[in-house]
């Protein structure tokens, strides 16, 4: 085909630069590589019955851990049986986190206190965690995912230290 005053390689350069726009453009169609993900599962024991339910909260920042779980990133309700809970939180972004567990015993939703402050309902620690005379800290309770599966062991503690 010969374009009259056009010299002969640019229709193939015109071709080339079209190609070379769709490419690009297909590529950015595309979606982004997915970020790694993993499941947490959970082994809490230490429940003093089976009354009520366990309350869960994954937080992804110190910022309102423990007492905002309206902040937390997650919130899971389970039954308890035989004074054990085995919980899998599914495909959760690689990442430092940390859980606030609550023995519910009367299904209120919330940490029962006494007029001191003093919980009157059992609450989660990790595994090894010394009890305190104040709530956790996010520093002391977090755990880092950055396997397909992360398998974590919680205790229920009652009372104060």
């Amino acid at each position: 085909m010969k374009f009259s005053g056009v010299p002969a390689f640019v229709p193939v350069m015109v071709i080339g630069v079209f190609l070379a726009l769709l490419i690009i453009i297909s590529l950015e169609a595309r979606e982004p590589s997915a970020a790694p993900r993993g499941d947490i599962i959970l082994f809490i024991e230490g429940f003093r019955n089976d009354r009520g339910k366990a309350l869960l909260a994954l937080y992804d920042s110190p910022e309102f851990y423990p007492e905002d779980s309206r902040k937390a990133i997650l919130l899971r309700k389970a039954a308890i049986k035989n004074g054990r809970v085995e919980i899998i939180l599914r495909d959760n972004l690689w990442g430092r986190y940390a859980l606030s567990i609550l023995h519910d015993e009367n299904n209120n939703g919330r940490m029962d206190r006494s007029f001191l402050g003093i919980p009157r309902e059992g609450y989660g620690l990790l595994e090894n965690t010394v009890p305190r005379k104040r709530a956790q800290r996010f520093e002391e309770q977090a755990f880092i995912l950055t396997t397909d599966t992360l398998h974590l062991r919680h205790s229920i503690y009652y009372g104060k230290p």
